[in-house]
């Protein structure tokens, strides 16, 4: 739960998003704004632990719950990927995800919706290859950070925010689209939010509330590097 004095706000808020008064916490138009800001923070966190939480090394937050990085490196299921470890650089990039291509289980690699996830430093990394590469396949056509691997219609490289830094060092990982399963005990969990004024205390408190759980489904058809 986080609590919040009407005065706090008025510190950064007053006269954009908050109407002027000491003690006015009725103001609909900034409570709605206030509301969609700590929905949009709550899912950056959640979509965060899914990638990196650990009960045994994380902290804060991603102490919380065991995410997808953790399954696969520090429980059972690491002996059944596929592995390699490499320094990622702009001159080996191309031929790292072409490795994990040629490596991947043919059950994968024949997937409909298959996804190299990497960090958005190596997405960015990825593209600079392309393009110095030059070859005739690269139009530079993306949806954000995601692109098709050139010859392959059924493989995107995703570049996320949520893997920089990693405690793991896990570089990229390749699987297939729904290999990920993020699992809460209802769907409104996570959107749902509470917000109100306590007369008492003259503050303004929030709080969501959820429980998190991943797994993977086939962690043979997963392909890592490190």
């Amino acid at each position: 739960m986080e609590t919040f004095c009407v005065s706090d706000f008025n510190t950064f808020a007053l006269g954009a998003m908050l109407k002027p008064g000491s003690s006015d916490n009725n103001d609909e138009a900034f409570v709605q704004m206030f509301m969609e800001e700590k929905l949009q923070s709550a899912t950056n966190g959640l979509y965060e632990m899914f990638w990196k939480g650990s009960k045994t090394n994380g902290s804060g937050n991603l102490a919380l719950t065991n995410g997808i990085l953790h399954n696969l490196v520090h429980t059972s299921q690491s002996a059944s990927t596929v592995s390699a470890t490499t320094a990622v650089t702009v001159t080996n990039i191309l031929d790292t995800v072409n490795w994990m291509i040629q490596n991947a289980p043919a059950a994968l690699i024949q997937q409909s919706n298959v996804v190299i996830y990497m960090t958005s430093s190596n997405f960015r990394l990825y593209i600079a290859a392309l393009q110095a590469a030059n070859n005739y396949h690269f139009t530079g056509e993306n949806n954000g950070f995601t692109y098709k691997v050139p010859g392959y219609s059924n493989i995107t490289v995703v570049g996320l925010a949520e893997l920089d830094g990693n405690a793991d060092n896990i570089d990229m990982i390749m699987t297939y689209a729904k290999n990920f399963v993020y699992g809460v005990d209802t769907t409104q969990e996570g959107t749902s939010y509470d917000l109100w004024y306590s007369q008492d205390n003259r503050q303004i408190r929030s709080a969501l509330e959820t429980k998190i759980g991943t797994a993977i489904r086939e962690p043979n058809m997963v392909v890592i590097i490190k």
